[in-house]
């Protein structure tokens, strides 16, 4: 059998997939949109899955709208069960096509689905919540052999996805069942998510191997030339849209020799631009294969006319789009802030402009498409989720004491067990998907053992064990710092030496999220309507106050992450519409590094006045002298997790390189789209950056180490630097890198404002204001310093240094 993959309308968050299967007989293959094509003899399959082989297939934009995976075809008896939506069955197709709902489904969501006589089962993924989940599929499967496992959006299990759903994590127990019972079924977990925080929850919690379908090469291709716009202010964009396709392209198509125009186009048309084309109508699952601002308007021109890809996945296709030989030109046009915005962004060392993505902030009529973008990024944020998500979870928490109080059962083995319908909540926005993440963040921190879902009468009843009619605090802070530590993203890796006396600390992050959520959470409370407000608040305060404490970092630590990382990649786009140096090579050295004297000749950069030279193909971008002098270097300091930050390796490695600064630049900034934390690339980037791009890493470099520590641990430090010599050595090391990033003219006042608000903008006691200028005194002593001899020392004072780290632990 063949599975047939493409990328369906791809929102900014993460691309989805649609498939459609074929017999995998020789005689006959569908195309990806389902018509009948004639059989070629060597037609190539890209993967063929063995008897008992279980992948992880991650088809990244890059790798192209198509991918044939084979799985193995059984006998007369096979099965193939698929677990994913239904819309992403590519229905219109030449071939038969049945559902029939089966008589023994319970709880299961399912159909099985015949296919010119091959037969699938459907599972819907939200019902794998279902109480007896083991049974129903057991009777589902009957007699039959099951031969292939198809899991959609399995990226889905993570919380790094951004579209999370509870009912994927049981996916784990339903491959183990179905493994057990056909060890020679083959399995396929398929996403369009290849972020690394993605692919690691994914492969940790089943049992696959990774298989990413690469991009294609070459990258470089001499028939491709590129071309990117940038306008700033209101209708500049839909003039730079005429001009180009009334002036520009028709100058450059008409000098080599090719139409301007496809055959049924109007003389002197222009394309409308993306985001003016109204929404049709869907003609069925799948009809969008692009991103809606991303269209090919002539077989000669590939146009992108927003921010919302990356510029890697923009090299990848306009490779995938000019690999078949044909001349290509590339276009990007985007809408980017005003100068008082980027004035105004660059005075608050952000990247987040000041509007809302609705109303400019600085009299424009509508957003750029900066703004627009930071606007969708906004919607995924923690500060746009908080709220809602906080009462969610204390109207479930409302109505489980209510029936703990009230109609409480238990289990054969004695566990409590409560029946919560979901029209029991209080207030009538909680969606199930809201109840289910709610249920599964009490799960987490222990107030519950798990949870399950039925259907009566078509509405879901959540049937949830191990309620014991409170929070333990203990166990709570146990299973907050658990789920921390698998989701650690921090550059030291806090969470994972974190105790748990450090996690509650007075004035840590818990109280620190807590304060930043009091205000608007009861202005939220104090709004809703009698009838929706929650009746035991009042009477059980203390599990409403541990409620309050413990959610909002679960809350917020993922988007919060998450918004770092889309901040980063819609910055570099924005970046390389103005950069003054060759489009082609900095599109380029996002994957390898380039001769620093090379020019394309086949961009606007290097031709103005886009007169390509095409009679003649340029060097080659790469050669064995680059790779040796500047790609190994950058891949095995920068690019390597084992190789960890240094401060003077990382001022060697600059000045090694100092001929191939653009390579080091760009690929550090690539780096933070998937690793905004990341001391290495941050490092880079401040010292190879220039203008407010310099001045935006410095104030990362402060937020990363501030966060990561308390800042009233600098006395401790500086009286320890005083006191204690053997302690030193081993100190300095650990501020080298904690501290050593807020060193510079600017990191008083940074550092000050940043402890203000901490303070919640209120007086600061005498002995705070002496730790903080403490630590400045070590801040300036260690920018003056070599810390390679002191590390070479280290080694042999370790008795030494032992006693003096136990002194400063209890300090601590």
């Amino acid at each position: 059998m063949l599975i047939h993959l493409r990328h369906a309308a791809a929102s900014p968050g993460i691309a989805q997939l649609t498939y459609s299967f074929a017999p995998g007989s020789p005689r006959r293959q569908f195309s990806l949109t389902g018509r009948r094509i004639p059989y070629r003899p060597g037609l190539p399959i890209d993967m063929r899955l063995k008897p008992g082989e279980a992948r992880l297939v991650r088809l990244p934009v890059s790798a192209g709208s198509r991918f044939r995976l084979g799985l193995p075809s059984g006998g007369s008896s096979s099965l193939t069960i698929v677990i994913g939506s239904l819309d992403s069955l590519v229905r219109r197709q030449d071939s038969s096509f049945e559902l029939v709902s089966p008589d023994q489904a319970g709880n299961l969501v399912c159909f099985h689905i015949r296919l010119d006589g091959m037969p699938l089962l459907y599972i819907s993924p939200d019902s794998l919540l279902a109480p007896d989940l083991e049974a129903e599929l057991t009777a589902l499967i009957g007699s039959a052999d099951v031969t292939g496992l198809v899991i959609d959006g399995i990226h889905r299990a993570s919380e790094w996805s951004g579209d999370f759903r509870p009912a994927y994590l049981r996916l784990a127990r339903v491959m183990d069942l179905l493994q057990t019972r056909f060890p020679r079924m083959s399995a396929a977990g398929l996403t369009a998510a290849n972020e690394p925080a993605v692919t690691g929850d994914i492969l940790s919690l089943f049992p696959l191997a990774d298989l990413e379908i690469p991009p294609p090469p070459p990258l470089f291709l001499h028939n491709v030339s590129h071309q990117a716009v940038r306008v700033s202010g209101d209708g500049e964009k839909s003039a730079a849209w005429e001009k180009i396709w009334t002036t520009d392209l028709p100058a450059l198509m008409r000098r080599e020799g090719i139409g301007m125009l496809s055959d049924d186009a109007s003389a002197g048309e222009v394309p409308p631009l993306p985001e003016d084309i109204p929404p049709t109508p869907a003609e069925g699952p799948g009809v969008k294969t692009a991103p809606a601002n991303e269209i090919q308007p002539h077989p000669h021109i590939l146009t992108a006319t927003g921010l919302d890809d990356t510029l890697s996945d923009w090299l990848c296709r306009c490779a995938l789009a000019g690999a078949d030989g044909r001349r290509l030109h590339c276009l990007r046009l985007a809408d980017l802030p005003m100068d008082e915005c980027a004035a105004d962004m660059a005075a608050r060392h952000s990247r987040v402009p000041s509007c809302d993505g609705v109303r400019c902030a600085f009299g424009r009529f509508s957003p750029c498409d900066y703004g627009r973008r930071h606007a969708e990024i906004r919607r995924e944020g923690a500060d746009e989720r908080m709220v809602p998500e906080l009462l969610a979870a204390i109207h479930l928490m409302d109505s489980l004491l209510a029936a703990y109080e009230e109609r409480r059962e238990e289990t054969e083995d004695g566990e409590a067990e409560i029946r919560l319908p979901l029209s029991v909540l209080r207030s009538p926005h909680i969606r199930f998907s809201d109840a289910a993440l709610a249920l599964h963040r009490l799960m987490v921190l222990g107030v519950i053992s798990g949870f399950f879902v039925t259907h009566v009468e078509t509405a879901p009843l959540f049937i949830i064990r191990g309620f014991g009619g409170g929070i333990g605090e203990p166990g709570a802070l146990a299973g907050l710092l658990d789920w921390l530590q698998a989701h650690d993203m921090s550059f030291n890796r806090k969470y994972h030496s974190m105790s748990y006396d450090r996690l509650r600390l007075p004035g840590g992050e818990l109280d620190r999220d807590r304060a930043g959520t009091a205000d608007p959470l009861a202005r939220a409370l104090d709004a809703l309507p009698p009838e929706e407000r929650p009746v035991r608040l009042e009477r059980h305060e203390r599990i409403f106050d541990l409620l309050v404490r413990f959610l909002p970092r679960m809350i917020r630590h993922i988007p919060d992450e998450r918004g770092a990382m889309a901040y980063h990649r819609l910055w570099n786009l924005a970046s390389f519409l103005d950069s003054p140096r060759c489009r082609y090579a900095d599109l380029l050295r996002r994957f390898f590094a380039v001769d620093p004297d090379w020019e394309c000749d086949q961009c606007d950069r290097c031709r103005p006045d886009l007169k390509f030279a095409r009679s003649r193909e340029p060097a080659p971008p790469f050669d064995r002298r680059v790779h040796r002098e500047a790609e190994l270097p950058i891949a095995e300091w920068l690019e390597s997790d084992e190789t960890p930050f240094d401060l003077k390796a990382a001022g060697a490695l600059i000045q090694q390189l100092r001929n191939y600064r653009a390579d080091l630049h760009i690929r550090a900034a690539r780096l933070l789209e998937i690793r905004p934390n990341n001391l290495k690339a941050l490092y880079l980037v401040r010292e190879t950056g220039a203008g407010a791009g310099r001045s935006l890493a410095a104030v990362d470099l402060m937020r990363v180490s501030f966060r990561d520590l308390d800042a009233t641990r600098g006395l401790r430090f500086y009286a320890a630097l005083q006191k204690e010599k053997d302690a030193r050595a081993g100190l300095l090391d650990v501020l080298d890198d904690e501290f050593g990033s807020l060193a510079g003219p600017e990191g008083e006042k940074w550092l000050w404002e940043r402890f203000r608000e901490r303070d919640g903008g209120g007086g600061v006691p005498a002995d705070d204001r002496t730790a903080l200028l403490g630590a400045r005194v070590v801040l300036n002593r260690l920018s003056e310093m070599e810390f390679g001899p002191i590390r070479e020392k280290l080694a042999g004072k370790k008795s030494r240094v032992k006693k003096s780290e136990i002194r400063l632990n209890a300090m601590s």
